[in-house]
């Protein structure tokens, strides 16, 4: 009987590898899959967050703390080490690419154990990205690489790896999001419906310090967001450590009175919120993938990203972090001017099953 062990350090991960649990146990029933799911904080809302997605049972559950880097990953390999001597699985499969994650990667990788490695090859370019570092180890140290887009696979093969060991399998993402496409298209915010006039809306959902943390382009960006909501609603939603951040920097100050802020939504309100929006700016990396299954137009506040499908096929425009360039587009899009919805390659809702079957 093949053990597979999977590894997540994030909900969004979870989400993912929900869908290989699924296909597992639907196709797979003489192979075991366990799961560990490793936490920096114990009070995390990563898990509520999902409240309404089919989560997976969790076999493992760590929390590591939430000191520095290198001394999480530290008690991460430590503590994982000690799962891999009691599950004893095949095979670890990785999602992701936190400092967790390599850290992990790390573990197994001298206990012996084969890695796979989901969404492998993705690439920013961009060496001062600790996440980009982390990938990049972590493919290197892996025996299979699951590919969710073309980028990947010529990524992995211009750095020499093996063919033969690299699939491209698609995003597993897009198996959750059509599982549950129904709850997204039919369930409309009580927040839409409330507003005055119409129901159109601009949604804003700033995430990553990049941004968060260069004063001068927020600024820049909350003077563009106040200029869209004289000709239509905007919605921001903001994380708690976001809205910390711009509150204690005077910023939320600069919002017009009409504009209307929420804390982070429950994740399948908040899809339905993407889904019915006019369109999306962030800088979140999962958001461009999600909007491009959706169909909605993103226009990403970031000088890069690791998914050039969601701009080659799918809906996202990379408008960096120059806001003159950033309102150039958003107007573009207002006017009419749009990405058509396409799905890209293997985004069917079958990557589960695909990888499945090569680990099973």
């Amino acid at each position: 009987m093949k053990k597979i062990l999977s590894v997540s350090s994030t909900g969004q991960s979870l989400v993912k590898i929900s869908a290989l649990d699924k296909a597992i146990a639907r196709h797979h029933k003489k192979s075991e899959h366990f799961i560990c799911h490793i936490l920096r904080d114990v009070s995390a809302r990563s898990l509520e967050w999902y409240a309404g997605i089919e989560l997976p049972v969790i076999d493992y559950s760590l929390v590591i703390g939430n000191d520095s880097e290198v001394l999480c990953m530290s008690r991460a390999m430590t503590e994982f080490e000690k799962v891999l001597s009691e599950s004893c699985p095949d095979i670890v499969f990785l999602t992701g690419s936190e400092d967790i994650t390599l850290a992990c990667a790390l573990t197994a990788s001298r206990m012996k154990i084969p890695l796979a490695h989901n969404d492998s090859g993705l690439r920013s370019f961009d060496r001062n990205n600790n996440e980009e570092i982390d990938r990049r180890i972590v493919d290197v140290l892996c025996q299979y690489h699951f590919v969710s887009e073309h980028s990947g696979m010529k990524n992995l093969r211009d750095e020499g790896l093996d063919n033969q060991n690299v699939f491209f399998t698609g995003n597993l993402l897009a198996d959750t999001l059509n599982i549950c496409w129904e709850k997204i298209e039919s369930n409309k915010p009580a927040v839409i419906t409330e507003t005055e006039e119409s129901d159109e809306y601009v949604l804003f959902a700033p995430s990553l310090p990049f941004n968060t943390d260069n004063l001068e382009v927020i600024r820049k960006i909350s003077e563009m967001i106040n200029t869209i909501s004289r000709s239509y609603n905007v919605f921001v939603v903001l994380s708690d450590r976001v809205g910390e951040i711009l509150e204690k920097e005077g910023i939320m100050k600069l919002f017009d009175k009409k504009i209307r802020i929420f804390p982070q939504f429950n994740y399948l309100d908040f899809l339905s919120l993407m889904y019915h929006s006019r369109l999306v700016i962030t800088d979140n990396t999962s958001i461009q993938e999600e909007t491009t299954y959706l169909g909605v137009q993103c226009v990403t506040v970031i000088n890069y990203t690791e998914r050039p499908v969601t701009i080659d096929v799918g809906t996202n425009h990379l408008a960096g972090t120059d806001p003159a360039r950033v309102e150039r587009t958003v107007n573009d899009i207002l006017e009419g001017i749009v990405k058509p919805a396409r799905l890209p390659e293997n985004w069917d809702g079958k990557t589960g099953k695909r990888i499945a079957e090569l680990i099973c």
